[in-house]
């Protein structure tokens, strides 16, 4: 039986099989030690650094330079649910989590004497887990080394981001039981009203996750960066990673790669104003529940947060595609 990840809350996220840029990094990298003694976990440690979401943040760029900078990533599960380099998919997913830390461990003891100051697990879902992330860690005599890293977008272009990432699966791979296929009869502003509306467990509602990772986490293990002013130029998230670690990477300036780039010709590059209408007064009290949060914690972040701008939409209530 196919593994099933289980998201936060919806069934927008229940994970991805266009999974190809890490593809051949999976092939090729360790593979799970079957032998009963698991030699190596005495040894193992918890990943120090997680880079913990939002999804459609960055963290495929962010990861991708990290990699490159020598930080060690997972080794994936084998169970035929997803799982990579990047995103091993344990705090997310019951069936694993439910195995306990020492199957965590296991997927990380290839680390164990690499010339590489961090280990990684970079599942950008784990934000919506902050209680499976602590029970795994709250008892680790290391607890106090963990560095956690966070990305937050603009709610409304991040569900946009998520719409064509949906989108392109789809015009790949038309599967009616994949967890895209909403996006085959639905508009993104169909979409869009039942993502952002009132209700705890929106996935763009950061506040309401953010506060319980302060609740289980030193805010001054937590690093919250604006996608917009801070990852997608780059060069400032680059340097705030450095501080924030305490360490010198080889390319701490510019852009980081550039991944996720998407050329198909459904893409839609401007949110229809009647969707900014709809979300607009949810959103900006979600943002400002963040902003508030953010200034009362303190966790290492811009001072103050820069505020979410809406980019500019276009009328109507339709599709605007790369070709209109």
């Amino acid at each position: 039986a196919t593994l099933e990840i289980t998201p936060a809350a919806n069934d927008d996220e229940a994970y991805k099989k266009n999974v190809a840029r890490f593809s051949n990094k999976t092939k090729t990298h360790h593979t799970l030690d079957a032998s009963p003694e698991r030699k190596n976990l005495s040894k193992a440690r918890l990943p120090d650094l997680l880079l913990i979401g939002v999804q459609k943040g960055g963290s495929t760029a962010v990861t991708e330079w990290l990699f490159e900078e020598g930080v060690c990533g997972a080794t994936p599960f084998q169970d035929g649910g997803f799982s990579s380099l990047k995103e091993l998919h344990f705090f997310d997913a019951y069936e694993r989590f439910r195995l306990g830390k020492s199957e965590y461990l296991q997927h990380f003891k290839h680390c164990v004497g690499k010339k590489t100051r961090f280990t990684m697990d970079a599942t950008p879902d784990s934000f919506w887990y902050p209680e499976h992330v602590y029970e795994v860690y709250k008892d680790d005599p290391d607890l106090d080394r963990l560095k956690i890293i966070v990305l937050l977008r603009e709610p409304i272009a991040r569900e946009l981001s998520l719409y064509n990432h949906m989108r392109n699966l789809w015009s790949k791979d038309p599967d009616p039981k994949a967890w895209y296929r909403r996006v085959s009869t639905e508009s993104f502003p169909e979409f869009a009203k039942k993502k952002l509306r009132d209700g705890a467990d929106y996935k763009s509602y950061y506040a309401q996750y953010l506060s319980r990772w302060f609740q289980f986490f030193d805010p001054q293990q937590i690093l919250v960066l604006s996608y917009e002013h801070e990852v997608l130029p780059g060069t400032p998230a680059k340097q705030r990673i450095g501080d924030f670690l305490g360490h010198s990477f080889r390319d701490d300036k510019g852009a980081f790669p550039r991944v996720n780039e998407q050329s198909n010709p459904n893409k839609i590059r401007k949110v229809p104003c009647s969707v900014v209408e709809r979300a607009r007064p949810t959103v900006e009290r979600w943002n400002k529940e963040l902003y508030e949060l953010l200034a009362t914690w303190k966790p290492h972040a811009m001072d103050p947060f820069p505020k979410f701008e809406i980019a500019a939409c276009v009328g109507g209530d339709h599709n605007d595609t790369e070709t209109n």
